[in-house]
């Protein structure tokens, strides 16, 4: 096992288990109802996008592999074309509104599940010259995803701690989710670095 890839995956690890406590503690707010929809179908897709990417490294079992490789692909096609309905539809309907952190919302745990996976394997693989600033980035970006939240949990000057009932709660959903672009964005940035160099 490498040891440096374990590091990065416990980062991981925290980054994404204070990240789905927060979504589920915050049902006061709607993410919770919306976390529990689509959570499923998020892993569903995320295993799809890693399967697909071993798929060439596949010796054992391949025909197995490929079916359900190809029912996932299925269902994930599916799922896109089913949100960009509901998106383009929801878009030029005067009777939907739809905030803009609600796609990033969406997509976040998807990248979450992905990180979890890539992490996960690369524990088994070397850390070569190519992967390092991977890894360093990695753990920088997942150190930003814990302190946010743990700010949320534990700052005593935060309003969440301050405000009693719907508002406090709602000003720190806010807090939180305003930064789900940024940290979509720096993970999308991890796993494009990582599936551009195959050495990693």
């Amino acid at each position: 096992m490498n040891k440096k890839e374990i590091i990065k995956f416990i980062f991981v690890l925290l980054a994404v288990t204070i990240s789905f406590d927060f979504m589920l503690k915050t049902e006061e707010v709607g993410l919770n109802s919306m976390f529990n929809i689509v959570n499923v179908i998020d892993f569903l897709f995320a295993l799809t996008i890693f399967m697909f990417y071993y798929m060439k490294k596949i010796k054992r079992f391949k025909f197995i592999y490929d079916v359900i490789l190809m029912l996932l692909m299925v269902f994930s096609a599916a799922f896109v074309f089913f949100f960009l309905y509901a998106f383009i539809s929801c878009f030029f309907s005067v009777n939907c509104s739809m905030e803009d952190t609600t796609f990033f919302i969406i997509i976040y745990p998807t990248i979450l599940f992905l990180m979890l996976f890539f992490s996960f394997n690369n524990i088994f693989n070397k850390t070569n010259k190519i992967n390092k600033a991977n890894y360093i980035l990695t753990i920088v970006v997942s150190i930003i995803i814990i302190l946010i939240h743990l700010r949320y949990y534990f700052d005593p000057d935060f309003a969440n701690n301050l405000m009693d009932g719907d508002e406090g709660v709602q000003y720190s959903y806010v807090y939180v989710i305003q930064n789900y672009i940024y940290f979509s964005i720096m993970y999308i940035i991890v796993l494009v670095h990582q599936l551009i160099n195959k050495e990693s």
